[in-house]
């Protein structure tokens, strides 16, 4: 599989591409000790990044050194990538949503569920996405804050 990192670092997108169609699970296994997005966030390959994250990437995975793919990033001075990270992407595609969540979709649009008037049901629903970007308010492996670590004004504006 060191074929994969190759084309991650080097940014080969089509390559990539290929590889996690067939086998879209392994965008979130362990190679070396990292996992495909901290190659692509430490190597600011920002569309290899894009694919990875649409995938299903997990953002706030630590790698066997306790980095994150933002925090790579950051010590990398990759911008782009760290902008991307920190956006909200979609975490979940189905969501059963709990009691709460369901009384503030009622509250707000008269539905008793997110599917509403299309049938009243409760089970998982499409419609209920959960956006979520990376955590930016984490520690470096030596108790730093991600602002402190980074050395690009623009970053850390970012991480503010």
């Amino acid at each position: 599989m060191s074929d994969i990192i190759w084309s991650i670092k080097n940014g080969e997108l089509d390559q990539v591409q290929s590889v996690f169609a067939e086998k879209s699970s392994a965008v979130n296994s362990e190679y070396n000790g990292r996992y495909p997005i901290h190659y692509a966030a430490d190597y600011g390959q920002h569309e290899v990044l894009e694919y990875l994250i649409s995938m299903g990437a997990k953002l706030d995975v630590k790698d066997k050194h306790g980095i994150t793919p933002l925090l790579a990033a950051i010590w990398e001075g990759h911008t782009q990538c760290v902008k991307l990270l920190l956006e909200r992407h979609l975490a979940s595609y189905f969501h059963r949503p709990s009691p709460s969540e369901l009384n503030i979709w009622s509250n707000r649009t008269g539905y008793s569920s997110p599917i509403g008037r299309f049938g009243e049901s409760t089970r998982y629903s499409p419609l209920h996405l959960h956006y979520k970007g990376a955590d930016k308010n984490g520690k470096t492996p030596d108790g730093k804050s991600y602002t402190e670590a980074a050395e690009k004004d623009e970053i850390r504006n970012l991480l503010r």
